[in-house]
């Protein structure tokens, strides 16, 4: 069922805007997009919690519109990524929102710029994948690009063990690299119904 809601405060109108769901917060984002006219960018920030809508005032991205932005379940944020200022003009960075601070990230490779395109959580959990959309000046490509969070010596490959070969003390279900392995239903960091499979319980 959709409910219409009239809260007191919302963000101005807009389209093109990127928005995704912080599942450790329980928050809609919303960033950026543009006026119904097209003559001005936006670059403002909005949460949505089920009832209210509040506007963060912090530095971040650039004012754009077209963006995307996808949960990253191992580093517990959201991920924006390109997005454009003009047709023809769109960017290849890399942002996280983690509720409080955007930060910019700087990965050794990166795609071209695009935008348009489709942002979602990888099937591991380990990142981000992002497919197709607008690049260059004016043409569509079909590259798929993913991007994900690595330690020194990658992710963790053994989920059902005692090994630890990504080298960052966890083993097994505790170690948020194998939540796709252990409890795909329970993100990282969120305390789930006790009745549902968990870390640790091998389901």
């Amino acid at each position: 069922t959709w409910t219409s809601r009239s809260p007191a405060q919302a963000p101005p109108a807009r389209f093109g805007h990127a928005i995704g769901y912080d599942l450790a917060r329980e928050r809609v984002v919303v960033f950026g997009g543009t006026t119904d006219d097209r003559d001005e960018l936006l670059g403002d920030t909005w949460e949505w919690d089920g009832a209210t809508w509040t506007r963060i005032d912090v530095p971040g991205p650039t004012a754009r519109r077209h963006a995307r932005m996808a949960w990253n379940p191992v580093r517990r944020r959201l991920v924006l990524v390109g997005g454009e200022a003009t047709p023809g003009v769109r960017f290849n960075d890399v942002w996280e929102w983690d509720g409080t601070t955007w930060t910019e990230l700087y990965p050794p490779a990166s795609p071209p710029a695009h935008g348009h395109h489709v942002l979602v959580t990888t099937t591991d959990g380990s990142g981000v994948l992002m497919q197709g959309g607008r690049s260059g000046p004016f043409g569509v490509t079909r590259q798929t690009w993913r991007l994900r969070w690595e330690s020194a010596t990658g992710l963790e490959d053994r989920c059902r063990d005692d090994s630890d070969n990504d080298g960052d003390g966890l083993v097994g279900c505790a170690d948020a690299d194998c939540w796709m392995a252990c409890t795909p239903y329970c993100p990282p960091g969120l305390s789930c119904d006790d009745s549902q499979p968990g870390c640790g319980d091998l389901v």
